[in-house]
Formats: structure tokens, C-alpha cells, sequence
């Protein structure tokens, strides 16, 4: 009699765990489908500002990256609103590979915009500041602070991965420049893409055993120095047979 009750109360808390499981797993499958959706409204809204950004090669450069700024502050806004709220510190990690790629994107973007505004690369502290910005601005009425999952938000990884993807944009980028001939737009390209896949392949070194992905990138980076020095040397080809025919 007694070994009965005790089964009986073995297998109460047995299904008593078994339907908190039940609900744990469900929240989390609920939480990922959030993120999943989340993480492509701000992988689409990147793509944008970048394709914004490509026709900066054929219309006024200012007005076309005041308003893909517009675009990216919108994007930091989706992060914030939609990414942030739903992570922990634990959770970060847990679902990063659901969420990878958007920030990648956003990191590609970014970048683009720096080069072309700016001339240069934005550290990976400047863009998570921007981000954190963004993150108190929308807490100006809480009394919540800025956690360092916010500070830390875009990781070194994504932001090395960002970095390799933002080759393709500046190749594209300096091609339609030298098609048009603007030479020293081109060259410019060609100096600062050749510096950054220096530096890059210095930093992939850390992250060679932690993404699986790493190798396919660093070789279509190669790929797009290539054809940047290509497109530079054919370039410079046109610029002296173009010369030399004045000279006769």
C-alpha cells in the first residue's frame, strides 16, 4: 500500500515536470520564431540601405547617404524594439546563430555608408555605440540602464563577417566607378579594400575554428580584390592609351 502511494506520487511529479517542460519548450520555440522574424525584417531593411546606397554612384552622394542613414537609424530602432527586449545575457548566446545574419547585414551596410560618407570603416565599438545610443533614447522614461549585452550587442564575429560581406558592395561599387572613369574614386577603392583584406585576414586567424562559413567569405574577398585590381589596371590602361594617342 505503501509502495503504491509512493509510485503514485512518483508519477504525479513526473507529469507535473513533464508539463513544464512542455511549457518551457514551447516559450522557447514561441521566442524563436519571434527573433527569426525579427532578424529578417532587419536583414531586408539592410539590403534596402545597401541598394540605396549603390545609386550614390550615379546621383548626389549627400542626399543618398543622409537618407540611408534615415534607413539605418530605422534599423537600429527594430533592434532595439524587436532583438534586444527578447534576450538575456544566456539567451544571447543560445539563439545568436538564429539572429547572426541580420547583424551581419546591418554591419554591412554600416560600413558601406562610413566608406562612402566618411571614407573609411567604422570600428565595431563606434557601431555598437550607435546601437546603445538608440537603446537609451527609447528608454528616456524608464529607469532600466544600459546592460552590456546592449554595449556588446554586434559581436566580434558579425562584425569580422560584416566586414568580409561589405567586399562585394565596394567592388560592385568601384567598378561602376571605373566604368564611368571617375579614376580616382576607383583607385581609392582599390587602396582602402586592399588595406582591409590585410587586416581582415589577420583578424580571421582568432575565429578560424568558430564558424564554418569563415573560408567560403574569405575567398569571395579575395575574389573581389581581384576584380578591383582588374577593373583598376584596365583603368589605368585606358587613361595612358588615351594620353599616348594625344601625344601623337
Amino acid at each position: 500500500m505503501l509502495s503504491g502511494t509512493l509510485f503514485h506520487k512518483d508519477v504525479s511529479i513526473y507529469s507535473l515536470f513533464e508539463e513544464l517542460a512542455d511549457k518551457l519548450n514551447q516559450k522557447k520555440i514561441e521566442k524563436r520564431e519571434r527573433l527569426v522574424k525579427a532578424s529578417r525584417d532587419v536583414t531586408y531593411q539592410s539590403k534596402k540601405a545597401i541598394y540605396l546606397l549603390h545609386r550614390a554612384a550615379d546621383e548626389d552622394l549627400f542626399s543618398i547617404c543622409s537618407s540611408a542613414k534615415e534607413q539605418l537609424e530605422n534599423i537600429r530602432q527594430l533592434i532595439c524594439k524587436l532583438l534586444l527586449p527578447e534576450l538575456s545575457a544566456e539567451e544571447y548566446f543560445r539563439f545568436h546563430s538564429v539572429f547572426t545574419i541580420a547583424l551581419q547585414e546591418y554591419t554591412e551596410a554600416r560600413l558601406f555608408l562610413s566608406y562612402l560618407s566618411e571614407g573609411r570603416a567604422l570600428t565595431l565599438d563606434e557601431i555598437n555605440a550607435e546601437i546603445s545610443q538608440q537603446w537609451q533614447s527609447l528608454l528616456e522614461n524608464s529607469e532600466e540602464e544600459v546592460i552590456d549585452l546592449v554595449i556588446h550587442f554586434i559581436s566580434v564575429q558579425d562584425y569580422i563577417l560584416g566586414m568580409i560581406d561589405v567586399s562585394g558592395e565596394l567592388m560592385r561599387y568601384c567598378i561602376n566607378c571605373s566604368s564611368r572613369n571617375e579614376s580616382k574614386k576607383a583607385f581609392e577603392v582599390e587602396s582602402f579594400l586592399r588595406q582591409l583584406s590585410a587586416e581582415i585576414k589577420y583578424l580571421a586567424v582568432y575565429m578560424s575554428h568558430s564558424n564554418d562559413n569563415l573560408e567560403n567569405k574569405l575567398q569571395a574577398m579575395r575574389i573581389n580584390v581581384q576584380k578591383v585590381e582588374n577593373a583598376c589596371y584596365q583603368l589605368y590602361v585606358r587613361h595612358m592609351e588615351f594620353h599616348s594617342k594625344q601625344d601623337e
